[in-house]
């Protein structure tokens, strides 16, 4: 597994877990898992994040939203970012999710956080080709997602593997 990333789901109580299989043509794919105490257990059978077209996940970053009580995974793919929303459904231990949504036209290393203040997910990332910065917030309802005017933050420069935090308050 060359890309991956976890997240928390709250309200279910479970661990999502979304990561590139390279062995299958690099689909996104993701598992979700039971925890008791420190030993991950019930693990999924691999769900598709992707859900339609040959499509190659480049690099992976992912969120919980807990006002929708819902999984974000934030992707790179062939240089555009997208993002898609999971539903996990404990009764089965499976995620579904939602049709991928375009955030960015030009993005290679990404993150994505939860903004509890405004209750908005945000998206950031830099293309490694023009060194710029590029950011976005999206909108969570249901199982999509709708982003806003993807945003240039800085314009040039040399920035590898950027993160994203929020600090609630500040």
């Amino acid at each position: 597994i060359s890309v991956c990333a976890g997240v928390w789901d709250e309200s279910n109580q479970r661990a999502v877990f979304m990561y590139r299989r390279p062995n299958n043509g690099g689909v996104g794919s993701a598992r979700i898992a039971t925890l008791t105490g420190t030993t991950f257990g019930n693990i999924s059978s691999a769900v598709t994040i992707i859900q339609s077209g040959n499509e190659t996940i480049t690099n992976i970053a992912a969120c919980y939203d807990p006002n929708n009580n819902k999984v974000i995974c934030a992707y790179a793919n062939s240089g555009v970012g997208y993002a898609s929303v999971g539903t996990v459904d404990v009764a089965n231990n499976t995620i579904t999710w939602g049709s991928k949504v375009q955030w960015a036209s030009s993005i290679e290393e990404l993150d994505v956080c939860y903004d509890p203040d405004a209750q908005r997910i945000i998206c950031f990332g830099e293309t490694t080709t023009n060194g710029k910065v590029y950011s976005n917030v999206g909108t969570v309802s249901g199982t999509s997602i709708t982003f806003g005017t993807q945003a240039e933050v800085e314009s040039s420069g040399t920035f590898y593997n950027p993160k994203l935090a929020y600090s609630t308050g500040d």
